[in-house]
């Protein structure tokens, strides 16, 4: 049912929850099994497989990492400094980041965060598609994206709007 750019896609919003390669792989594999264990005439009846994959793979991975007491939704902190070099001026939209500079910014991201700039930065979803995929309030979204946005910029750039 799904090509090979699909389960790459479904493999990066893995890596985008777990952060490692090795549990992304077998998050993707859980969720596979537990996908193709449904019934072929549900699946066919599904409007948006794709959409339910993703929602398969969050659940199992808020389920494993609670069960294994790795979940850590860390509260964002003003006085922490970002070990960002250098991007001050630039807005979140308008940052191109090297591949070093990446895992560095993806490392100081949590959970939440990391889910967040998949679905809106990297594919794309408007605000109200990610609400809706992550069935989270808008307004929350915003204020996430708000605090993305002043934990990667930094302290220094009050006066850069985005």
């Amino acid at each position: 049912m799904f090509d090979q750019d699909a389960l790459n896609r479904f493999y990066q919003y893995a890596i985008s929850l777990c952060g490692e390669e090795a549990d992304a792989y077998d998050l993707l594999q859980s969720a596979l099994e537990k996908f193709l264990k449904v019934e072929s005439s549900k699946r066919l009846e599904l409007a948006q497989p794709a959409g339910y994959m993703r929602r398969i793979i969050r659940n199992l991975y808020i389920d494993q990492f609670r069960h294994r007491r790795k979940l850590d939704w860390d509260e964002f902190d003003e006085n922490v400094h970002s070990q960002i070099s250098d991007i001050s001026s630039k807005t979140l939209e308008q940052l191109m980041v090297d591949r070093d500079q990446l895992e560095s910014v993806w490392e100081t991201l949590n959970d939440k965060e990391r889910e967040l700039l998949y679905l809106w930065g990297l594919l794309g979803y408007s605000i109200d598609e990610v609400a809706h995929e992550l069935e989270c309030p808008r307004g929350t979204l915003l204020a996430r994206i708000h605090r993305l946005r002043k934990k990667l910029i930094g302290p220094s750039s009050k006066g850069v709007t985005a």
